[in-house]
């Protein structure tokens, strides 16, 4: 048989690489990720993650865009002024304070996703043949509602994009604006997944069934994302899921493409070249490298301190922006040279033109709100009524409680606070940081209670904050001494009298009797030593403290 007669693969490279790498990843990070939370916690994986993975995700695509020769020849003024523009404006925003950038790198954060899956999706389908523009736009439109839809019914995600508007000084959308929005999400949703199956079956019917890659692809992805968005309380944690997710599909991906590159030679560069020429040496070196980029945020962090540190994280935003912008067009499938060295080749394949005012005139999509909020945002409201706002219009949102509760508290209205604290811990009962929170802004209310002689009040909520946290007592010892540290004597005998009610004994009367020799009233904190030795005369401590306080006395 002649090779020209051999059926093209319809995978990627092969079903062992395409499988766990792309097409059901969600299988291999899932478990991943939730054998690390259990034993690290949400914000330690999500901190990991979005420093080496997310940043370092980053770096392949820029190899491509500077690597490739004949790609930068074609696109060099993008590629020159795009980091320099952006590394401004993002920089400028951030020491100034900002948060418009933030706003459209999350809105255009969920395009890039959406376009990593649909894009997929599209090659899996080319591999088959398969190039009708119907069931192309089919695929767009169930991407569109899931990744979109999703967003928008999720408490979780909700309360991002509110509060990303919020803190741009934009108007929040009322409750039944947000109702409206949701039915027509989950219609969308609905309907697109109806009208894809229906377009599979008539297809098979027809005789010329789409990718079964395909299917599984964009099962497992918009699954991921679902379950990113909505089946995980912890915002955080989702971010990450999805963040790991897309980051290994990302990378498997260039590695494949530049592979196929590196041995053709005939555009790539010598790095290109050098770089992915196979083994796991090569392997290795460039997983290293993408570690190694993404190793730049977490030094950020240390590097520098206030406008230079804000700065740095503006350039790191803008590394960001610099990924969505260049994966807008330097992976398009219909370009000859992408199709090539993804195996899709066709006669049809051919370099889109270049329409360069249209493409100059959709850099108003990204300055325009830039503009527009860097003026609204001087009108925002403040913090702690922004959060209120945000969660009232979502109230089975655990972060939306959580962040209105904590800037409640910060106010000195623990009281007030406690109320969404108890819906957040509710909400999501399993996050450990939100338990703390509640607890402590339980101790915050019950020592105003002390202070006001509202000694029963002050009694219960310790004992529900002694309920939730273990080492509540142990928190409140702290206390005690903190204050006692700071000669605040009066806070340091209310905070003596709540670790009484959560743990009597002679600890407690112990810490008493040192609070009040602090004061001054060293016969009070006599007679309370020489009662926890009557009780506990092996107590060696307290017995020398008995003997400073003998010697402060017989020296006066």
């Amino acid at each position: 048989m002649s090779s020209s007669a051999v059926a093209p693969s319809p995978w990627i490279v092969r079903a062992g690489w395409d499988l766990p790498l792309v097409v059901l990843t969600p299988a291999l990070v899932i478990p991943l990720l939730l054998l690390w939370r259990a034993g690290s916690g949400d914000q330690v994986v999500y901190a990991t993650v979005l420093a080496f993975g997310a940043l370092g995700h980053h770096l392949p695509g820029m190899l491509r865009a500077y690597g490739d020769r004949a790609l930068f020849t074609r696109f060099r003024t993008r590629f020159l002024c795009a980091p320099l523009f952006l590394v401004l404006v993002c920089g400028g925003f951030s020491v100034a304070g900002l948060h418009g950038v933030a706003m459209v790198a999350l809105f255009w954060g969920i395009w890039h996703g959406w376009m990593q899956t649909y894009g997929f999706a599209r090659i899996y389908d080319h591999k088959r043949g398969s190039v009708a523009r119907t069931t192309a736009r089919i695929d767009f439109a169930l991407c569109a509602a899931w990744f979109v839809g999703a967003v928008v019914v999720s408490p979780h995600r909700s309360f991002q994009i509110l509060d990303q508007l919020a803190r741009c000084g934009l108007p929040l959308p009322s409750a039944a604006i947000l109702d409206v929005a949701t039915a027509i999400a989950w219609a969308a949703l609905c309907a697109s997944s109806l009208l894809y199956v229906a377009h599979a079956v008539h297809l098979v019917r027809a005789g010329t069934p789409a990718s079964p890659q395909k299917h599984l692809l964009l099962g497992s992805s918009l699954g991921a994302w679902w379950i990113a968005t909505n089946a995980v309380p912890s915002l955080v944690f989702g971010l990450a899921l999805f963040e790991l997710f897309h980051d290994v599909q990302y990378l498997a991906i260039v590695w494949a493409f530049n592979r196929r590159r590196a041995s053709d030679g005939a555009n790539s560069g010598g790095f290109t070249r050098w770089l992915f020429r196979g083994g796991f040496t090569s392997a290795g070196l460039y997983v290293g490298l993408v570690i190694g980029y993404g190793a730049l945020g977490p030094l950020a962090e240390r590097v520098g301190e206030g406008a230079v540190r804000d700065a740095l994280a503006g350039a790191l935003v803008a590394s960001q922006l610099l990924h969505f912008y260049f994966d807008g067009f330097i992976w398009k499938v219909r370009e000859r040279d992408t199709s090539t060295s993804l195996g899709i080749a066709s006669a049809s394949a051919a370099h889109a033109e270049r329409r360069g005012l249209r493409h100059l005139a959709l850099w108003s999509l990204f300055c325009g709100p830039l503009v527009a909020t860097a003026l609204t945002e001087r009108e925002a409201a403040p913090e702690t009524e922004r959060a209120m706002a945000i969660a009232s219009l979502l109230p089975d949102s655990a972060e939306a409680q959580t962040r209105a509760g904590l800037q409640l508290a910060r106010a000195e209205r623990a009281h007030d606070a406690l109320a969404p604290l108890r819906r957040a811990h509710a909400l999501d009962p399993a996050d450990e940081t939100r338990r703390v929170d509640l607890a402590r802004t339980l101790a915050e209310a019950a020592d105003a209670d002390l202070r006001d002689g509202r000694a029963p009040e002050a009694r219960a909520r310790l004992l529900e904050a002694q309920q939730l946290e273990p080492a509540f007592p142990m928190a409140l010892r702290q206390l005690v001494a903190m204050r006692a540290e700071a000669k605040d004597l009066a806070a340091a005998m209310r905070a003596v009298d709540m670790l009484e009610i959560v743990a009597p004994g002679p600890d407690a009367r112990f810490d008493r009797a040192r609070v009040l020799a602090q004061g001054g009233r060293l016969q009070d904190a006599l007679a309370i030593v020489r009662a926890i030795l009557a009780t506990a005369p092996t107590r060696l401590d307290v017995r020398e403290f008995e003997q400073v306080l003998l010697r402060s006395l017989g020296s006066r």
